[in-house]
């Protein structure tokens, strides 16, 4: 990783479309197109569709969450945007 970047949280998963299970979890996550993808997660308590799109000029990320908490069991329907500084 370059030291001018902040990381904030690590993931790894794939883009094939095929379940993995991590810890207590099944995800899986799948490329709509060049600037849009999926993760679907299936946990104990829930499951829930996140869908992350780039916007085409590179700068902002528009993350939706949808479903039921995989932990929580709470219901999730969240839009959050981070904008590229």
């Amino acid at each position: 990783m370059r030291a001018d970047r902040k990381t904030l949280a690590t993931s790894d998963f794939f883009l094939d479309g095929k379940e993995y299970q991590m810890g207590m979890m099944t995800i899986v996550g799948q490329r709509i197109d060049e600037r849009h993808f999926k993760e679907t997660a299936k946990g104990e308590k829930g499951t829930s569709v996140i869908d992350y799109v780039v916007s085409a000029d590179g700068k902002t990320l528009t993350v939706t969450r949808k479903g039921t908490g995989t932990n929580t069991g709470r219901t999730l329907d969240e839009v959050h945007v981070y904008d590229k500084q």
